[in-house]
């Protein structure tokens, strides 16, 4: 008599078992799951190169270098190209404002960048260092006036060595030559104990003022005038009625 096999052998249990999908705990409790999105596409990838306004700005890199970079608002640019009515070149200001409240025209000297082609920035070389300068940008006509499109912010340059003043002064500390004074015997030093007052227990000299008192006053006081001010503290009267 044949038996047949059946179509769970040894080969189809063992394929089973490994193909069963495991099952998945649940997440404990206040977990968050993590959800990976797509990255967006309508996020910018890049700065605009202009932003249609009018401004300077200057920044100090070296003692003797400055970085400046600006935008012209072309609208601002043709105005003022107006008001010049004739060829003009753009032309960077700097102005030498150390220790002043700049107002355009009390500055202690200046001088001119000229810009070439269409930048918008340049590096600027003062031929001074630990100097304050402010900038203005703007077109200078061949007549030589000026004409002012933007200012800029003031800038502090740093040294290029050690300061050349000495603000040090060095003086000689001697030793008080004044002997030490001793507080009267019967003054009491004012503190915020409600207690019967305590004369410090020193004997001492009459005619002290306060400002002297308290410069005569030494370690040995403080520690005489604690040791009266505990004594007196835990009153005898009151430890004799405890008693009774």
């Amino acid at each position: 008599m044949s038996v047949s096999k059946s179509a769970k052998g040894p080969d189809a249990a063992t394929q089973h078992r490994g193909t069963k999908q495991r099952r998945r705990r649940p997440l404990p409790t206040g977990h968050r799951a993590r959800v990976f999105l797509p990255p967006a596409t309508s996020v910018a990838t890049t700065f605009p190169e202009r932003y249609d306004e009018t401004f300077l700005c200057m920044i100090d890199v070296e003692p003797h270098t400055l970085f400046a970079f600006w935008e012209i608002d072309e609208m601002d640019l043709e105005r003022e190209q107006r008001v010049l009515s004739g060829p003009s070149e753009l032309v960077i200001r700097v102005y030498d404002v150390t220790y002043i409240i700049f107002d355009g025209g009390n500055a202690h000297s200046h001088f001119d960048v000229v810009v070439e082609g269409k930048a918008h920035n340049w590096y600027i070389h003062p031929s001074v260092d630990g100097r304050s300068f402010i900038a203005d940008i703007g077109l200078r006509g061949a007549d030589g006036r000026f004409v002012v499109l933007a200012r800029s912010n003031c800038v502090q340059m740093p040294r290029a060595g050690e300061a050349q003043e000495a603000d040090t002064k060095w003086m000689y500390v001697e030793e008080n030559p004044r002997k030490r004074q001793s507080v009267p015997e019967e003054m009491s030093v004012p503190s915020r104990y409600t207690g019967p007052s305590i004369p410090i227990p020193v004997s001492g000299l009459s005619g002290l003022t306060p400002q002297t008192l308290m410069a005569s006053i030494g370690s040995e006081d403080v520690v005489a005038f604690y040791r009266a001010l505990w004594r007196g503290a835990s009153n005898p009267e009151k430890k004799q009625n405890h008693g009774q």
